[in-house]
């Protein structure tokens, strides 16, 4: 690929033809000619600098991501506008084909990836002829590759590879090989790459090229977890000739790879090694880092925090400085165990110019740590509650320490206060103001620290359950993110120990299992997971031990009341009414937590409503259902039918009640006249004794309706069983009922009712 205003070989002869023949020609002719030599000339200078200044740029070796062309754009769009000219005025031109494939790479740098195309195919097609179709091929495929048109891509660098090796034209081939090792790159093609890599190598007689492509080969076997290739690679970078930059980047990933291999010590001597050349002092940063890490390696956890203390403050805007606060953390989490400290490190690693996977890592880390503080603080606030619930005494202490703490701060708040006014009156020396500020520091701290006691309103139960639940969550911290499994074990026992009617009982005693699993004590394990399978079929975490003890899974929907409530709808269904009452109330008293409870209890009220008629005793089932089960949708079902019934009732009570009224003052009436008759004296007052006898009348029917609106308890209507054989057996079941205890019921509302219909 040449420099398009040297003029090489045919063209520079053509040109100094055509120079002597324009001399012997008109002043005309000689300003065209002037003209459009310049236009060339210009543009082509443009267009070289433009691309020395792209290529200038540091760029990965492997990558399809091209330099951004921002600061020559400018130029790169003169350079297009001048050729076009060019093309338009002078399209017979001798280099008409260099200016289609300047136009072409042009519109590349500036990312126009399908004007350049159509550049490159436009000097393919008018100019087939022309020795610059390779190279414009080659743009073609590079072109195809930022559109993501790989095949396309592949197809042409494979037919420019053969003319390439044909013509000796090491250059192309060289770019056809870096285009096509970013590729498969790009798509993980790690094996295929190194292929490759390694031809580009053969086919490559530069040596500064070779160590570069040397360098990326260790990378790609780190990729591939081949750590023995990937020293090996990164050793031979030496034997080539790395620029200094290439030189000094592989003997640290070599030292590191070593680190990786095991070999810790000799790891470390490399690096002191490193720094003990003056050459590389301007990447003593990365090279303290890495000693640093292998004291970690060597488990010289006190030279090692030194070590990266010392780069954490040395070089404090560099990268570097941002990796050791990430593995400073990493000390106070694994090694140290304090866990606050460790967070803050990690907290300082988000605002450092630490790698971006060091700055992601620190932020999951800050995360989980958050959660751990906030798991410990609640867990110890709900055990204070918990000696609240039992010592009601130890409230009433700490809120008197409350109060006097308090008081306290409040009291050095005012005094503080009153130097302060002084000090804005007066002016104050630097010593008393900081002898302030330092005070302002410390009431602000106890102020931070002091919390309020709280008195307990729940039971003593509920806050078990809160414990256990917290201490479940550290546990897991402990065991799956911290990988601190005797941390693990600890609040797990404690939870089986200090909370054994809590919720979690099954699934801590599975997690146990996990930890001696991964502790490798297998006996320990299985049994842990038996015990799981065995007790807690009812929980989802029965299916997870029987993956674990290669067992039948549990059907978790299995119900044991399904199957009783199948054989009374059987009874049912052959008109056995009496069993089949039975048969259902079985159902309801020994599974009253099923859902098929409330399904068999209305059930039964449907028999004696429809098939039995005794309307009283269904009523009093129907009862029962709508007072357990209320928000169940037999409840809603027998709903208005229970009402409307119940309001008959008290009708047809107060009919009775005003008709056994009557009937009495009836009896009284002829009693009350024989005696009148009888007094002489009383006769002509027979009108008036018959009135009083009247307004008697009005007033006990009035006296009745009075005290039937006092009353205002529904009486609950009981079932009044005609005599018939299901007599004895109704009694039974509404006394079962009518006595049983209060229970604590499912939400029943998906569940549909069989093809039983209350009329």
């Amino acid at each position: 690929m040449k420099k398009y205003y040297h003029f090489p070989g045919v063209k520079s002869l053509s040109i100094s033809i055509l120079f002597i023949a324009v001399l012997f020609s008109g002043c005309s002719i000689w300003n065209n000619f002037t003209t459009y030599f310049n236009l060339y000339y210009n543009a082509s200078r443009k267009f070289d600098e433009a691309e020395d200044q792209i290529k200038s740029q540091k760029k990965e070796l492997f990558t399809l991501d091209d330099v951004k062309a921002s600061t020559s754009n400018k130029s790169l769009t003169e350079v297009i506008e001048k050729l076009s000219r060019l093309l338009q005025f002078y399209s017979e031109s001798t280099y008409v084909d260099d200016a289609l494939l300047m136009i072409g790479k042009s519109f590349y740098y500036q990312a126009n990836f399908q004007k350049a195309l159509r550049k490159f195919n436009e000097l393919i097609t008018k100019y087939p002829e022309s020795d610059l179709v390779l190279e414009a091929k080659l743009w073609i495929g590079k072109a195809d590759f930022r559109t993501k048109m790989f095949d396309d891509g592949n197809k042409i660098f494979e037919e420019v590879k053969e003319e390439a090796a044909k013509q000796d034209e090491k250059d192309i081939l060289l770019e056809v090989y870096k285009e096509q090792v970013s590729y498969l790159i790009t798509i993980e093609n790690y094996n295929e790459a190194i292929d490759n890599a390694k031809k580009l190598i053969d086919v490559s007689g530069d040596k500064e090229m070779n160590a570069s492509i040397m360098f990326e080969l260790g990378k790609l076997y780190l990729k591939i977890e081949q750590p023995k290739n990937a020293a090996q690679a990164f050793a031979d970078v030496q034997n080539y000739s790395p620029d200094f930059e290439t030189e000094f980047n592989s003997k640290i990933e070599y030292g590191k790879v070593q680190r990786q291999l095991g070999n810790v010590q000799p790891s470390l001597e490399i690096f002191e090694e490193i720094k003990s050349k003056s050459i590389y002092n301007e990447f003593l940063d990365q090279t303290d880092l890495q000693i640093g890490l292998s004291l970690i390696g060597l488990n010289r956890y006190e030279d090692a925090f030194a070590q990266l203390t010392l780069v954490d403050s040395t070089y404090r805007q560099s990268p570097s400085s941002g990796a050791a606060k990430y593995y400073l953390g990493g000390i106070m989490e694994k090694n140290y165990k304090n866990f606050d400290s460790a967070n803050v490190y990690y907290s300082r690693v988000l605002s450092s110019s630490a790698p971006v996977e060091l700055i992601d890592s620190a932020k999951k880390k800050n995360t989980l740590l958050n959660k751990y503080k906030d798991l410990k603080v609640s867990v110890a606030k709900n055990y204070r509650q918990l000696v609240y619930i039992t010592n009601p005494e130890e409230f009433k202490k700490d809120s008197t320490s409350f109060a006097i703490e308090q008081a306290e701060i409040d009291s050095l708040n005012k005094i503080n206060q009153e130097q302060r006014g002084e000090e804005n009156i007066g002016g104050a020396n630097t010593r008393n103001r900081r002898s302030n500020e330092k005070t302002d520091t410390k009431l602000q701290a106890k102020t931070n620290k002091l919390t309020a006691p709280i008195k307990p309103t729940i039971s003593a139960d509920s806050v078990h359950s809160i414990i256990s639940k917290g201490e479940y969550d550290l546990a897991g911290l402990f065991f799956t993110e911290f990988n601190q499994i005797d941390s693990a074990l600890y609040y797990y026992q404690n939870i089986l120990s200090n909370h054994p009617k809590c919720p979690y009982i099954g699934r801590t005693k599975y997690a146990i299992g996990s930890c001696y699993q991964t502790l490798n004590q297998k006996e320990k394990a299985d049994s842990l997971f038996q015990v799981v399978y065995d007790n807690f079929k009812n929980e989802s975490i029965v299916n997870a031990a029987a993956d674990k003890l290669k067992k039948p899974l549990i059907n978790l929907k299995y119900d044991p009341a399904q199957e009783q409530f199948l054989i009374a709808e059987n009874k049912l269904k052959e008109e056995k009414f009496d069993e089949a009452l039975l048969a259902f109330n079985d159902v309801y008293k020994n599974y009253p937590k099923s859902l098929f409870a409330p399904k068999a209890l209305f059930t039964q009220g449907w028999i004696l409503e429809n098939k039995l008629k005794l309307l009283d005793s269904a009523a009093v089932i129907y009862d029962t259902v709508a007072s357990k089960f209320a928000g169940s949708q037999y409840a809603l079902r027998i709903g208005s039918k229970l009402i409307a019934y119940k309001n008959e009732q008290k009708r047809l009570k107060a009919v009775q009640d005003s008709a056994k009224a009557k009937d009495d003052l009836k009896n009284i009436q002829p009693a009350m006249k024989d005696s009148i008759s009888k007094v002489d004296s009383l006769k002509g007052n027979a009108d008036r004794i018959n009135k009083a006898i009247n307004k008697v009348e009005i007033k006990k029917d009035s006296t009745n309706a009075k005290n039937k609106m006092i009353d205002k308890t529904d009486e609950e209507f009981m079932p009044k069983i005609q005599p018939s054989q299901a007599d004895s057996l109704n009694k039974s079941i509404n006394n079962d009922i009518i006595e049983e205890n209060k229970i604590e019921l499912p939400d029943t509302t998906k569940n549909k009712p069989n093809d039983l219909k209350i009329k």
